[in-house]
């Protein structure tokens, strides 16, 4: 289980790699956290 700071994270680093959202959006983060 992760946290809100852990999943913050893994959503800045997914940002790097994915900055305009295309690759699956919503699968990973739910919309709600983005």
């Amino acid at each position: 289980f992760l946290g809100p700071s852990e999943l913050h994270l893994l959503q800045r680093i997914k940002q790097v790699f994915d900055p305009k959202g295309i690759l699956n959006p919503g699968k990973i983060f739910p919309e709600h956290l983005a």
